[in-house]
């Protein structure tokens, strides 16, 4: 058996290609490797990851197969970037001259297409980055007391962040928020509205309660900001988080 190996460790590190055989046109390239992926779906999470495995022909010359990975979202482990070269290994199990590499997840959703080149030619699989949903939510303000005015003295700074046990949600995710009075109406406006999460989770809006002019009355009272996000592909379901703040003269 041992002889058996030694034979074929000969044979892939000698190689009977020829340089013209690695060309784009030749019908040889076209046989030179095949790529294989654990799944062509994973989540947008910045945390999930594949293995990509391009297994040579057996007549491949090793010192002719150095790999370069290329990928459109995402990044590769080994490199932490988008691209990464590799010299191909002999592994034992598989009598098989490979390149292996992982692909980190982006928080971004949607379609990459990762590109294998060897030797000039390349090969390229598509992979669907799905949108990562939050498990649960965090809103908070910068004040809990505001007066009836469209001014300073109007204005609550509000912050959203989500959150997943595990991973990352998806940057761009929706979170729509909304006051209402104590009688469950909505009340007031905003000066600023920014619902979709930047890279941290985050979401920021600037609401006013304005004066009689804006709302017909002077409130005084209780008010309720709520904050709501899809935890889910069922667009019906979601995570909400309440700020209770108080209007005063």
């Amino acid at each position: 058996m041992k002889f058996l190996i030694a034979i074929l460790i000969l044979v892939l590190f000698c190689g009977c290609y020829k340089e013209s055989d690695y060309q784009i046109d030749s019908a040889k390239t076209k046989e030179l490797f095949d790529v294989k992926v654990d799944t062509s779906f994973m989540l947008a999470d910045n945390h999930s990851t594949i293995q990509l495995t391009v297994t040579f022909n057996n007549s491949v010359d090793s010192t002719k197969a150095l790999t370069t990975f290329k990928t459109s979202l995402g990044t590769f482990i080994e490199s932490n970037s988008n691209n990464y070269t590799v010299t191909p290994k002999y592994n034992f199990d598989s009598l098989k001259l490979i390149s292996i590499v992982k692909l980190k997840s982006p928080l971004t959703a949607g379609r990459a297409l990762i590109t294998v080149q060897v030797a000039g030619f390349t090969k390229s699989i598509p992979i669907i980055f799905l949108n990562s949903y939050p498990e649960f939510l965090k809103l908070s303000a910068n004040t809990l007391a505001v007066k009836p005015r469209n001014n300073k003295e109007g204005e609550v700074d509000f912050t959203n962040k989500i959150f997943k046990t595990k991973g990352f949600p998806s940057i761009n995710t929706l979170v729509d928020l909304e006051v209402f009075d104590s009688t469950f109406k909505k009340i007031g406006k905003f000066r600023t509205y920014s619902n979709k999460t930047d890279e941290s989770g985050n979401t920021t809006y600037t609401y006013v309660l304005g004066d009689s002019l804006a709302n017909g009355y002077n409130y005084i009272g209780k008010l309720y900001a709520i904050s709501r996000v899809q935890t889910t592909e069922n667009s019906i379901i979601f995570k909400r988080d309440t700020v209770i703040f108080i209007s005063s003269n």
